[in-house]
């Protein structure tokens, strides 16, 4: 999305711009990942060989959590090496839904659906969406806020 709309405004794609694809697409790579560890009982069945039912609940909730921490990693080298300025650091404000997703994801899932949770029995998807929406909200903002305020360190 970051990378096509890049392209279609300014007709070109920089190293900068492909490096700035990368945080975004690794926290939708998880809200994927958390949907198909959700269908791990479904689809291990079926044959169906996704990347949870290969590397089993426990490694592929590992992997997420890898993909958040890699996400913060990203967007601190993006600004170090100066592919985007400081204002895509807003990101760390969904701080907060990162520790609440952890947390979910480093408890077994609950037997059944929590009171008002609506996507039963997807949890781990939820989750991840959970963090992604308010950390991919504040990436973009702050990508705007890069070209309408620039600062640099």
């Amino acid at each position: 999305m970051i990378g096509g709309t890049a392209f279609v405004s300014s007709g070109e794609i920089t190293n900068a711009i492909w490096f700035a694809t990368l945080p975004y697409g690794l926290i939708v790579a998880s809200v994927l990942v958390g949907k198909h560890i959700d269908k791990i009982s479904s689809d291990k069945p079926l044959g169906v060989r996704s990347v949870p039912v290969l590397l089993g609940e426990k490694n592929s909730l590992v992997l997420n959590k890898f993909f958040f921490i890699l996400f913060y990693l990203m967007i601190f080298a993006l600004v170090y090496f100066k592919f985007t300025g400081p204002w895509i650091l807003l990101t760390l404000l969904a701080a907060p839904r990162l520790r609440q997703t952890w947390k979910v994801y480093s408890e077994p899932k609950p037997l059944e659906a929590p009171e008002e949770w609506t996507v039963w029995p997807l949890w781990y998807v939820g989750w991840a969406m959970h963090f992604n929406r308010k950390a991919g909200e504040l990436f973009i903002f702050g990508l705007i806020l890069n070209i309408l305020i620039p600062k640099n360190f």
